[in-house]
């Protein structure tokens, strides 16, 4: 759930990743963490002399909602008040606390990689929900460009015809597009509407649960039904699957079942 980089000497900051603002929703992806470990990791990490943390959310995974949305920054407010409350009180003005937004991308060999993005137009209306709830004026928000996570999105799930799209783009002066101060969108509109495109259509398709995927002929050792299983079992009970390094087998195929996987320290 935490990553973090720090000096030897000197605290940097910590990165929590609770993902979404609200429970249901962790369920949904899996994310099999709970808003008081969330909170008491952050305690715990103000406890021991950390001043600055970052948490990291993501915006448009499958079935969001508006309350969803507006979760993160309550979650966000949460964290923070916890994380001043864990401070000698003449330390409580040095706590800082950012939130960062990614937009979800889905991505071949997962769950999620039958379900499209939401549409563009969509996710700056939702970035609009977070800008207007009330965050604490400790917390610093950023969001990704949603414009240059389409991109993502339709070169995550593309095949081999895609390559003219990226070489056109680079010939009209795409360069660095993973710099927001060097991408420019309309020069992949162009390059797309040239090929005759769809470019949102393209990242927003839902795709078909038995049709064939550019990627099929990768045997990355996670069976095609156990994925189908977690996307069904996500979008109608946000069930968990279990951790197989603690918990039953989940079938995904990569042992057969025949391999037990013990994180060190757990084994009964």
């Amino acid at each position: 759930m935490a990553g973090l980089g720090c000096g030897t000497q000197k605290k940097g900051s910590l990165t929590f990743a609770p993902e979404a603002g609200t429970q249901r929703l962790r369920d949904v992806i899996n994310k099999n963490v709970s808003e008081e470990e969330v909170l008491g990791a952050l305690r715990a990490a103000y406890e021991a002399g950390w001043r600055r943390t970052k948490l990291y959310f993501m915006l448009g995974l499958p079935t969001e909602t508006d309350e969803d949305v507006v979760a993160i920054v309550e979650l966000a407010n949460r964290a923070y008040n916890a994380a001043k409350d864990a401070v000698p009180n003449e330390d409580r003005g040095k706590v800082r606390m950012s939130i960062s937004v990614a937009v979800f991308v889905p991505k071949a060999h997962t769950p999620f990689q039958f379900s499209g993005q939401v549409p563009r137009e969509e996710l700056l209306r939702r970035v609009q929900l977070l800008k207007a709830a009330r965050l604490s004026k400790g917390i610093d928000l950023h969001w990704h460009d949603p414009a240059a996570s389409m991109i993502e999105a339709v070169f995550s799930r593309g095949d081999s015809s895609l390559a003219a799209l990226g070489i056109r783009a680079w010939e009209l002066g795409a360069r660095f597009d993973a710099w927001s101060d060097q991408f420019d969108l309309a020069l992949w509109e162009q390059a797309a509407d040239e090929l005759g495109l769809d470019l949102q259509g393209l990242a927003s398709r839902t795709l078909e649960l038995d049709e064939a995927l550019p990627w099929d002929f990768i045997t990355g050792g996670v069976s095609r039904h156990f994925l189908v299983r977690e996307y069904e079992r996500a979008l109608s009970t946000g069930e968990i699957t279990p951790d197989c390094t603690t918990g039953p087998c989940g079938s995904c195929g990569v042992c057969g079942g025949a391999v037990r996987t013990v994180v060190a320290g757990t084994r009964g």
